[in-house]
């Protein structure tokens, strides 16, 4: 399923823009200091190719972008805003457009990587280590900005 470039804003920016503020909002109440880790994706750093998606790369870029403003808002709170930039994950989607796509998807998006693989959702989970370091205490002073 591909979606319009206005569904693509409406998720990956409004959707996560108002999502993290109702958390804030709620650690801000609570006094409740900690850290808020936004998902971008190296689309938002580079151009995908083969596929056309610059609203897709734009949104991802906001991402980030959102993750710094926030950064300085929410630090007199106590509360910490990085964003993770992830490869190609294999997930249905992403099956789903290299399918439609043809090898020339599969040759760019696997041969591209380092690992000659997509990456797996799961290694994207909690213990993951970029993850557990911007949730942790020693990773409080590097909030002003992670490449």
């Amino acid at each position: 399923m591909i979606l319009s470039n206005n569904e693509v804003f409406d998720i990956n920016v409004f959707g996560l823009f108002t999502t993290t503020q109702a958390v804030a909002k709620q650690m801000i109440k609570t006094n409740t200091p900690g850290s808020i880790i936004l998902i971008s994706r190296m689309s938002s750093l580079i151009v995908n190719i083969p596929q056309p998606r610059a609203a897709y790369n734009a949104s991802k870029a906001v991402v980030v972008h959102l993750a710094r403003s926030l950064a300085v808002e929410f630090a007199p709170h106590g509360i910490r805003v990085n964003s993770l930039a992830p490869g190609y994950m294999h997930t249905p989607l992403v099956q789903a457009i290299m399918e439609k796509g043809g090898e020339s998807y599969t040759r760019y998006w696997r041969d591209g990587s380092p690992l000659n693989r997509l990456g797996q959702p799961d290694e994207l989970m909690g213990t993951e280590h970029a993850n557990s370091f911007l949730r942790c205490r020693g990773g409080r002073f590097h909030g002003k900005r992670c490449k």
